[in-house]
């Protein structure tokens, strides 16, 4: 039995709802935010169990929050709530899969569940194209996919980064602090027995603009391929919706080099989110400081796609 789960806040809903759109195993969603409760609350789908931060019910969780950055305190949160699910709610060898807001499958989750079966760890190399290698020192996994199994080997390592996690979980990388988040210590799992700890192919998991460059994209009968392989799911960080019309996929952070398959990618994925919007009568995204420098700088690099 695999079930997955997710974080989200009130700006990541119509992302969250196009993750899951496609999942019809068990989700748990831990919402960051009253209003992404709320919603997750009244959406009518019996797959979703949705928490907040109380039911994690955290020691010194105002002394952990004030302690940290906001994002630092959500990238605590992650393995906090993986453990919390694997303590409460997943069963002895049973998986918990966990995903970022901003993943989207383009083929079946079944092809994703079926590779996770026999391992007690499963992670995805960040596998950095030439043009991004200055990003190893943010780790060699990314921590937008992880999945444990409930074994004791699965539980004990998750507990581990928990503590870790709860111990240090700082986004800077100094001399003094060489572990980024909660994601730098995922290279320790690399070290441990290979007869429990898997890592699944970045061409068809986790592919992203950090490693696209690696990869030839091609897509016949609507479905996409990486190196002559079906695709199961892309994350799409740095992607953002601006004035509603301009898609703003951040691919110029990479130096990705675009072609019409990269585009219909995410022409797909801007289309997904932005019916979740209309639909749910969701806020766009607020024009803050950090989105209208994005805006800018993808009008500068030729790296934005407007669809009326």
């Amino acid at each position: 039995m695999h079930t997955f789960c997710t974080l989200t806040s009130k700006y990541h809903i119509s992302f969250t709802l196009s993750l899951i759109s496609k999942i019809s195993n068990p989700i748990f969603i831990l919402a960051l935010d009253k209003f992404s409760y709320s919603f997750f609350k009244k959406y009518k789908d019996k797959k979703i169990k949705v928490f907040n931060i109380h039911d994690l019910k955290l020691k010194n969780n105002i002394k952990l929050e004030n302690s940290r950055s906001h994002l630092e305190f959500i990238f605590t949160l992650k393995p906090i709530f993986i453990f919390f699910l694997i303590k409460k709610f997943i069963k002895k060898n049973n998986f918990i899969i966990y995903l970022d807001s901003d993943i989207f499958f383009f083929n079946n989750p079944n092809l994703l569940t079926k590779k996770i079966s026999k391992h007690s760890i499963y992670l995805t190399k960040h596998n950095f194209s030439h043009s991004s290698q200055s990003h190893i020192i943010y780790g060699k996994f990314n921590a937008g996919f992880i999945s444990f199994k409930c074994d004791y080997f699965g539980k004990k390592h998750a507990e581990w980064w928990k503590n870790k996690c709860i111990k240090s979980c700082k986004a800077d990388v100094t001399k003094k602090n060489k572990i980024y988040t909660d994601q730098g210590y995922l290279d320790f799992f690399e070290k441990l027995n290979k007869k429990k700890v898997r890592i699944l192919d970045t061409s068809v998991c986790n592919l992203a603009p950090w490693n696209i460059n690696n990869y030839k994209i091609e897509k016949k009968n609507k479905i996409f391929f990486a190196n002559k392989k079906k695709i199961i799911f892309f994350h799409f960080q740095y992607f953002r919706i601006f004035l509603r019309i301009f898609c703003l996929p951040g691919l110029y952070i990479h130096k990705v080099k675009k072609n019409k398959n990269i585009n219909a990618l995410y022409e797909i994925y801007f289309n997904d989110v932005k019916n979740n919007i209309l639909k749910y009568k969701l806020n766009f995204p607020n024009i803050n400081k950090s989105v209208f420098i994005h805006f800018l700088r993808s009008i500068l690099k030729k790296d934005f796609k407007i669809y009326p």
